[in-house]
């Protein structure tokens, strides 16, 4: 037990402290999943927030592109479009003025301690683009805002992210995004989200007026995490190597009714070790930093394989004594005291008479 604990103390204390540090992700409220998308395309849209009255000045789509998982930074489409009422608001501000303004500004304010992200837009492109719907009858037409919107461009966002917890690294993002345009009365934009990356589940809080519990109006709150199925995928081959070499010794000697030498731990172990090499290259995405959590997993594996194989070999080695000594013990009965071996005797036959 001495050399198990010394093997896997340092293993063991690394995976708890990447528990502990990755446990940080709210959960979110009213969260909806982001449809996956099909036929190269985006999934299904979700309508993350909506104003009150139900009369939106415009349409805000954030289409989730990726994630870097080596800096925590997302990339996003966002497309932005005018209502017909928002066109008319305006249009009816922005006449009254001599020398109305050029640009707007797109603001995402963080809430989760980060420095606030402003986006010009253009206001003569959301003016002389046609006027897009951001949704009908509970239906987003997704693609008319990919084909009206007067804004189409794409974002940089830093997310909290634990990339060290792969393959359960998660990453979030907790901003208020709102539209301003000088001299103009206080837009009320509609919020679209959609994605376009497959190697990710996307979940976005939807703001719900009846509800108890929401993020908050004009807030994008998302967390970015991996499909369930490709969790497990990777722990189980990830496991392969360990999990065949056992039952191979098992079977094995059990069927020859002692255990194995010390020269065929050794071999297992190597192999074990061959394997991991490429399982490495294939399964941890050459982006993310060092000692992640697979990798923990793949150290704890190890070190439980080599701290074994040397407590058989300190055992099988201080048993081999007392086997051969065992063996030199002549049986009882078998004494011939006095006399030769009884294999002389016999090869020489009966012994001569005696002369008188």
């Amino acid at each position: 037990m001495l050399i198990l604990g010394v093997f896997l103390f340092i293993p063991v204390w690394l995976l708890v402290n990447n528990y502990l540090d990755s446990g940080g992700n709210v959960s979110l409220p009213n969260s909806a999943g982001l449809g996956a998308p099909r036929y190269n395309y985006f999934g299904s849209p979700v309508e993350v927030y909506t104003p009150g009255n139900g009369n939106s000045d415009l349409c805000v789509t954030f289409e989730f592109l990726g994630v870097n998982q080596a800096t925590s930074q997302t990339d996003f489409g966002v497309l932005v479009g005018l209502t017909s009422s928002g066109k008319q608001m305006i249009e009816h501000d922005l006449g009254k003025l001599k020398h109305p303004p050029k640009t707007g500004t797109l603001l995402l304010s963080s809430k989760s301690g980060l420095s606030n992200f402003p986006v010009s837009l253009s206001i003569s492109s959301l003016e002389n683009s046609p006027a897009v719907s951001c949704s009908s009858n509970g239906n987003i037409l997704m693609s008319q805002l990919d084909q009206d919107s007067g804004v189409r461009l794409s974002l940089q966002v830093f997310t909290l992210g634990t990339p060290r917890a792969f393959p359960d690294d998660w990453y979030e993002l907790d901003d208020a995004v709102s539209v301003t345009i000088p001299d103009t009365q206080q837009l009320n934009p509609s919020l679209i989200m959609t994605s376009r990356d497959e190697d990710y589940a996307v979940s976005a809080s939807v703001y719900k007026p009846a509800a108890t519990v929401n993020a908050g109006p004009d807030i994008l709150e998302f967390t970015i995490r991996r499909p369930p199925l490709v969790i497990w995928y990777t722990y189980i081959i990830a496991a392969m190597p360990f999990l065949l070499l056992l039952p191979v010794f098992v079977l094995k000697y059990i069927r020859r009714g002692d255990g194995p030498a010390p020269s065929e731990v050794a071999f297992g172990i190597a192999a074990v070790l061959v394997a991991i090499l490429p399982l490495h290259a294939v399964l941890v995405p050459a982006l993310l930093p060092n000692t992640t959590r697979l990798d923990i997993y793949f150290g704890l594996g190890i070190a439980f394989l080599v701290a074994a194989s040397i407590i058989w070999v300190v055992g099988s080695s201080a048993a081999s004594p007392a086997k051969q000594q065992q063996g030199n013990v002549p049986p009882a009965g078998n004494h011939n005291a006095g006399g030769p071996p009884a294999s002389l005797q016999d090869s020489h036959g009966p012994p001569a008479p005696a002369e008188t």
